[in-house]
């Protein structure tokens, strides 16, 4: 099924600090009215996450971390953010990397 990816919309849930060491939830609603729930994390960020794990002793020290519904990307710039949802939707790959929105 082609999605047209001009009628999907991506939301931000909060406000990038850093798009090159940060994280953001997301929500992406596609034209079929489904909607998926992402969290955008840099390369750095998850660095920046596992040295402060390592001094504050969680995840085993910062050994590990993980995330539900984590995609990670090189920049939380906008236009890297629509590329990287566009592709998903175009590969078939967002629901694998998703979770669907629960809106109950």
């Amino acid at each position: 099924m082609e999605i047209d990816l001009k009628l999907s919309q991506l939301k931000l849930l909060q406000k990038v600090e850093s798009t090159e060491d940060d994280n953001v939830d997301a929500i992406v609603s596609l034209p079929t009215g489904e909607k998926r729930t992402v969290t955008f994390f840099t390369v750095k960020n998850l660095q920046s996450i596992m040295e402060r794990h390592r001094s504050t002793g969680e995840c085993l020290s910062g050994k590990y971390f993980w995330a539900t519904d984590m995609v990670i990307v090189r920049d939380l710039r906008r236009v890297t953010l629509d590329a990287v949802v566009a592709d998903m939707i175009e590969s078939g790959e967002l629901n694998s990397a998703s979770g669907p929105v629960d809106e109950s």
